[in-house]
C-alpha cells in the first residue's frame, strides 16, 4: 500500500476501536508504516479505556468525517478523503457534537 492508505489504514483501525494486529513480518516493515505503528497519541485514540467505536457523522461528496468520543470528555475526529483528488472541507463543531 501507499504510505497514504497505511496512514488512512491506521486511522480508520484507532477510530473504530479496533485490535491493532499486523500480519506480516514486523523486522521487514517499512519505516514509514513502522512509524504509523508506534504512533501513541493514535494508539492513545485507539484504545481510550471508554472503547466507543467512532462513527461516520458527515458525508460530503467524496469526503467522510467520522467522531469519536473519548473517555476524558474530548473528542477524536478522522477526515477521510475517498476521492481521487484533494479535497476542501468544512469541520463543524455539531460534528463532534459541541455546542458554541
Amino acid at each position: 500500500m501507499s504510505h497514504d492508505e497505511y496512514t488512512t489504514h491506521m486511522t480508520l483501525w484507532a477510530m473504530s476501536a479496533a485490535p491493532l494486529l499486523m500480519g506480516h513480518d514486523l523486522r521487514k516493515t517499512a519505516p514509514h508504516a513502522l512509524k504509523l505503528l508506534e504512533n501513541r497519541d493514535v494508539i492513545a485514540v485507539d484504545q481510550d479505556r471508554l472503547g466507543l467505536q467512532g462513527r461516520l457523522v458527515r458525508r460530503d461528496g467524496a469526503v467522510d468525517i467520522w467522531s469519536k468520543p473519548l473517555a476524558d470528555g474530548s473528542v477524536a475526529i478522522a477526515l477521510f478523503n475517498r476521492g481521487e483528488t484533494e479535497a476542501r472541507v468544512g469541520f463543524l463543531s455539531a460534528d463532534a457534537k459541541l455546542h458554541g
